[in-house]
């Protein structure tokens, strides 16, 4: 009796035990309905395993080389995000314009910016939104170079354990609180390791989890359908192929075939193939047949691949490929299926997105001009600003795409005419300059119409009403006549 009563209190913890995990509710938690799932840890630091980041890499770019689908997508995703240029917002003006001249002398010359030469802000900004969307993120290290700034570039690859030994978490030293301390980068010619302080890096990634120190590539949820589509248009074509290195075939009313003559019949020696010895003929140039043995007969070899279902399927993965990027497939791939007012939508949709991403980018933009100019500073070649932060700056992204151009911009001049939109954010968005900026632009200007038509004799006026579209300059104000009464008066 003990040992049954004990077996069957085993068997009622156990059931009381497991009951509050699988309530049967949900059926998505059910193992006979697909939901026994391996998921080895829901703790976030240890989910991607240095082995699971060298797999993205490898499959990643071996998918962006050879996948022309994903080399588009990569493309699009970088080209609709362009760059961001700086606009200091201190209080005082006249910083502002000397330091943002600095600041573009320094970094649109890639021999000063880039310790390689290779890249200027601009273009660095696209190679690392580029390798950010294949590797998940990519490192720049803020350094000196002659009391200048200067700053080196790193693949995702390069930042990693290998050879360096344990503590880290796929090549980034971490505090108790998950702070990154150090990077470390891995020479894989000289199998050589160096750790480098956080407080000098800029690791670029999307989607930052405060426990996991590293990125994820934007291709992570296509690469399994992007290899499908990859093999499916490989057996395709291999027998498209196939089928037009055929051509034809000889037929018996048997039904039995044997190799057919695609081209013309060349006088050569006869090669037997298999017990039927069969004769094989060289094939050139058009198809000429003089005979036919008696119950034979002749048929062209038709492939009707990819048939309408396939085509379907393949539109499927399309669909799906685009959506695990981020983008609709009529953005990524074919927006000739939408009208007018979808197109509409999708800008605005696509605008959104790209502010989004502009977010996780201004924080390491901000950093790069806060050490180019400390730089300055500290040099002496700029002097610290009268008012504010000298790293008070705003980035200015490219223009909005649009398809009503006409419309936008007299939509957006009225709103500002009516006061109720800023001119600051009208001039930044449309030209990346400030209202004081442009009126003072406008004001050289006026000033050079000035000069030259003193200098060429012209009337006062005459090329400041060309300029804005007059057909003849306006004639010459005429002077004040005595006025002469009538004598009947």
């Amino acid at each position: 009796m003990s040992r049954r009563r004990k077996k069957n209190t085993t068997t009622t913890t156990a059931a009381a035990t497991a009951a509050p995990r699988t309530a049967w509710g949900i059926e998505a938690t059910r193992p006979d309905f697909g939901g026994l799932l391996s998921w080895p840890t829901l703790d976030s630091r240890r989910e991607i395993t240095p082995w699971d980041q060298q797999t993205l890499y490898r499959s990643a770019r071996a998918l962006y080389y050879n996948c022309g689908r994903i080399r588009k997508a990569v493309e699009i995703i970088v080209n609709l995000q362009g760059w961001a240029m700086p606009q200091p917002c201190t209080a005082d003006e006249e910083w502002n314009r000397t330091a943002r001249r600095l600041f573009l002398q320094r970094v649109m010359n890639p021999a000063f910016f880039d310790t390689s030469g290779a890249l200027n802000f601009v273009t660095a900004q696209l190679w690392l939104e580029q390798n950010r969307c294949i590797d998940g993120d990519a490192l720049c290290v803020m350094g000196k170079s002659g009391g200048y700034a200067s700053f080196s570039f790193y693949k995702a690859p390069q930042v990693s354990e290998d050879g360096y030994g344990h503590g880290l978490n796929t090549g980034v030293r971490c505090a108790p609180s998950g702070r990154p301390l150090a990077y470390v980068l891995y020479d894989y010619a000289a199998n050589t390791t160096r750790e480098i302080p956080a407080a000098a890096c800029w690791l670029y990634r999307h989607n930052p989890e405060p426990s996991y120190p590293r990125g994820v590539t934007d291709l992570v949820a296509a690469i399994l359908n992007a290899k499908d589509i990859t093999e499916i248009s490989g057996y395709l074509k291999a027998s498209l192929k196939l089928t037009a290195a055929i051509g034809l075939v000889e037929v018996k009313k048997e039904g039995d075939k044997h190799p057919g003559i695609a081209g013309k019949l060349m006088p050569v020696a006869p090669t037997t193939m298999g017990a039927g010895a069969v004769s094989i003929a060289r094939m050139v140039g058009a198809t000429t047949i003089t005979s036919l043995e008696p119950g034979r007969d002749v048929k062209v070899v038709n492939d009707n691949r990819p048939g309408p279902n396939s085509k379907a399927f393949l539109d499927f993965l399309i669909a799906d490929l685009a959506h695990s990027v981020g983008l609709d497939p009529t953005v990524l791939y074919d927006s000739t299926q939408l009208g007018s007012a979808g197109t509409r939508f999708d800008l605005a949709k696509l605008s959104r997105w790209a502010q989004k991403r502009l977010q996780w980018r201004t924080p390491g933009l901000t950093r790069i001009w806060r050490h180019v100019i400390a730089c300055e500073i500290a040099s002496g070649r700029l002097a610290p600003p009268r008012e504010g932060r000298f790293d008070e700056v705003y980035w200015v992204p490219g223009r909005d795409m649009t398809i009503d151009v006409g419309r936008v911009a007299d939509a957006t001049i009225n709103l500002v005419r009516e006061g109720l939109m800023s001119p600051s954010a009208f001039t930044l968005a449309t030209e990346g300059l400030l209202p004081e900026d442009v009126d003072r632009e406008k004001a050289r200007r006026m000033a050079h119409q000035r000069k030259l038509e003193e200098e060429f004799g012209l009337p006062p006026g005459s090329l400041h009403q060309a300029a804005l579209g007059a057909t003849d300059a306006p004639a010459p104000v005429p002077e004040q006549e005595e006025i002469r009464k009538p004598d009947n008066v």
